[in-house]
């Protein structure tokens, strides 16, 4: 039972926190305690597999719910991403919101949906807690985030472009949902590609088609992310980072279940998925070095290498190899998410500054170059822990097409260069004022310490990249891809 934690726990904080008078104090320490949690449950799996499979829930009529759940290999690195991630926003963005009830639940009402997104075996669960975590996205959004952006037609037009185009796209993964339970009961993952094989062929495309809709824009990849820069520069800072550190990993994660149990209908489709990415990764390149705020360089270099992780799961051709590929994938997952994360809060840290501010360096030395890290690491530099997978997935892409692994590698060096040129533009040279700083400015020591500690993580990885890898390969090896 104790993966019910996962789920109980958010639950539990949400009622806790309705009724408490100071709601600062007390997010800190349950955001603290669940991070906990999810790390000791993700580091078991990792040891060996654990399971927790609950009988079937009669809803009505003849059909059944069989609320699933399961934690491998495969999905305990997401689990672990998040136990990293939430304490490092909690602490070092510590919100002037954070005492605002409304702030704290609609917190909880997220991570509630990125978990159980993470663990569901049951279709229709999985379904509930994917659009759990958009709800809770929107109030955090709409309620803290700001109402117009610079650049931006102004308003609330980027959240109802970000609510509107995951809305279609989940929309159509529940049509997908409710054929495959037509049968009378509730589907597991592990029960698609029997339930599939029932199907006609243009049955088994719409099917697979539903999925890979909701996915692509969650992800979002070349094409459907057309709601992206402005939602990320107006969501609050803490929102910001798991946005694109944890959310956009429910699209990613969503690509890999369609790899593993979607496999026939996958590789069917996996050049025209192939051609998408390659044109978001040098896309993503391109347009990042055209912009002037260094959140939206980050934003547009974010793109770029999701693009390339699917990418990486449409390279696959059913060889043994594809084990090592999707090994791969995953660890660029957990990769990007912690990458990420760090370096939005740390631009949050200093008021996100764009090209028109310079030397922001003397402002915060020590947050410079914990942001300095975190670049090495997002450009993939030998040692760090972005460097083992992303050569693997050019690997499989230029196995697939030489053509596609050049377009892909020339989109991550663009993407690179723009990150660099923007963090020496802003951060170096003389102080040219702080009007844009953020109050909090530099990091406490003890802030820095959880920065270092991120970095021994990337590093860590670098050198060992088998500490993922190698759980992620025995849980594919338990699915038998």
């Amino acid at each position: 039972m104790e993966l019910l934690t996962i789920i109980a726990f958010p639950v539990l904080a949400f009622v806790v926190h309705s009724f408490l008078p100071k709601q600062r104090g007390a997010f800190l320490v349950s955001t603290l305690f669940y991070s906990a949690l999810l790390v000791v449950q993700s580091l078991r799996a990792f040891i060996s597999p654990v399971y927790l499979n609950a009988g079937g829930v009669r809803l009505w009529g003849d059909f059944a719910l069989v609320p699933s759940f399961y934690l491998t290999g495969l999905n305990a690195p997401l689990l672990l991403l998040i136990g990293l991630v939430l304490p490092f926003v909690a602490l070092l963005l510590r919100s002037v919101h954070a005492e605002d009830k409304r702030y704290t639940l609609s917190a909880w009402v997220f991570l509630l949906g990125l978990a159980g997104t993470f663990i569901s075996q049951s279709l229709i669960l999985f379904y509930v807690f994917f659009e759990t975590s958009l709800i809770g996205a929107y109030f955090w959004i709409g309620l803290f985030g700001r109402s117009s952006v610079s650049g931006s037609p102004g308003g609330w037009s980027g959240l109802t472009r970000f609510f509107l185009f995951t809305l279609v796209g989940s929309l159509s993964m529940l049509a997908s949902i409710a054929a495959l339970s037509s049968g009378g009961k509730d589907v597991r993952f592990t029960d698609v590609p029997i339930v599939l094989g029932t199907f006609s062929d243009s049955g088994r495309f719409w099917i697979f088609a539903g999925f890979a809709l909701a996915f692509a824009i969650k992800l979002p990849l070349f094409g459907f992310h057309g709601w992206l820069r402005e939602t990320y520069a107006m969501a609050p800072p803490a929102a910001r980072a798991l946005l694109s550190g944890i959310m956009s990993k429910l699209g990613a994660y969503g690509f890999l279940l369609l790899a593993v149990y979607f496999g026939i209908e996958f590789r069917l489709h996996s050049k025209l998925i192939i051609a998408l990415c390659a044109a978001g990764v040098l896309y993503g390149g391109l347009v990042s070095l055209s912009q002037k705020r260094f959140l939206d360089v980050v934003v547009y270099s974010s793109l770029a290498h999701l693009n390339l992780i699917v990418m990486g799961l449409a390279a696959m051709s059913g060889s043994v190899s594809d084990t090592t590929i999707v090994s791969a994938c995953v660890l660029q997952m957990f990769n990007h998410g912690l990458i990420m994360a760090a370096i939005l809060v740390y631009d949050a840290r200093m008021g996100s500054p764009d090209e028109s501010q310079s030397g922001m360096r003397e402002h915060a030395g020590i947050l410079s170059a914990l942001l300095l890290l975190s670049l090495f690491a997002a450009v993939s530099l030998p040692g760090l822990s972005s460097f083992p997978p992303e050569f693997a997935i050019l690997y499989a892409a230029f196995k697939t097409s030489i053509w596609i692994a050049l377009v892909a590698g020339l989109g991550l060096l663009i993407s690179a260069a723009a990150l660099i040129r923007s963090y020496h533009r802003i951060y170096a040279g003389n102080f040219a004022g702080s009007a844009n700083v953020a109050s909090s400015g530099e990091v406490s020591r003890m802030e820095a310490v959880i920065g270092v500690i991120f970095g021994l993580v990337w590093i860590g990885l670098g050198i060992l990249p088998g500490l993922m890898l190698s759980p992620v390969a025995a849980a594919l090896g338990v699915i038998k891809l």
